[in-house]
């Protein structure tokens, strides 16, 4: 399995875990013996495709202003971050789409829309894959279980035929479905694994033959525990195997607390990488 990253995915600018856990996984991985890909950037015509074209310039241009990374400055930096993080994702997906399984250790990036950036997201590289899977003759639909609802995915995608089920356990960046093939639900500690089935089942009927997959592991910040995210995990992967799914996953929300140190985020995140490695 392909699995993406490179070091341009941290970024000096920013000390979010969104920018910087990446790093930490992929030692983990190296570590254990993995191998990994080096993406190539994003350039601002991809982004062009599907993103309002002034944004896109304010981006490469840098007079945005303030980012989405906690209202700092936007910096060529962090420009750098999200042109090789957003690369990640597109050639995850176009190897997933080829060899039926891959991954990028950078984040989906939901809460971006069209022209704005949002909840430490600037760019949506979940959007801008799934369109590259249809675009590719695939029945691509969305599997989000990010703790927050992506709400910048719905803003993208919401006027094309690319189902979404999104599974959150917070209320941030709500979005109201228009169409019967988007699903969006709260999920609280006692049905959350019966959501995700749901879900699950909900992309089914919608026929889809692949999945942008991406995998939050921040729902542990909502009592969701550690062994219930590895069993979520489990349960996606085996669910794309016996249905003969493709699959391209991302690394989405995961954050360090009180009670989830710099190793458990590394942990619930290897689960991903560990579980779809095996397919």
């Amino acid at each position: 399995m392909k699995t993406f990253f490179s070091s341009q995915y941290v970024s000096k600018d920013s000390d979010m875990e969104t920018t910087q856990k990446s790093g930490w996984i992929a030692e983990r991985i190296t570590s254990n013996g993995g191998t990994l890909s080096t993406p190539t950037p994003i350039h601002q015509d991809e982004l062009n495709a599907f993103l309002d074209h002034d944004y896109v310039s304010s981006l490469f241009n840098l007079t945005l202003g303030e980012s989405a990374f906690r209202s700092k400055p936007w910096t060529a930096d962090l420009l750098k971050s999200i042109r090789y993080s957003n690369g990640g994702v597109r050639d995850a997906v176009l190897a997933a789409i080829k060899d039926g399984c891959a991954g990028s250790l950078s984040s989906g990036l939901h809460h971006a829309g069209k022209d704005y950036g949002k909840g430490f997201c600037q760019v949506n590289g979940l959007a801008g894959a799934a369109l590259i899977a249809k675009q590719n003759g695939k029945r691509v639909g969305i599997l989000d279980v990010d703790a927050h609802c992506g709400g910048g995915t719905f803003n993208i995608l919401q006027n094309l035929d690319i189902p979404i089920a999104d599974i959150s356990t917070n209320d941030f960046d709500e979005w109201e479905a228009k169409k019967s093939i988007h699903m969006i639900s709260m999920a609280r500690k006692y049905d959350y694994l019966n959501q995700v089935q749901t879900a699950l089942d909900h992309l089914k009927a919608c026929d889809v033959d692949f999945i942008m997959h991406n995998a939050g592991m921040d729902p542990s910040l909502d009592g969701i525990s550690k062994k219930t995210l590895d069993e979520r995990e489990e349960m996606i992967a085996h669910w794309c195997k016996d249905n003969k799914i493709g699959v391209c996953w991302v690394l989405a929300g995961g954050y360090l607390s009180h009670n989830v140190s710099e190793t458990d985020l590394v942990d619930m995140h290897y689960s991903t990488y560990n579980h779809f490695s095996m397919l």
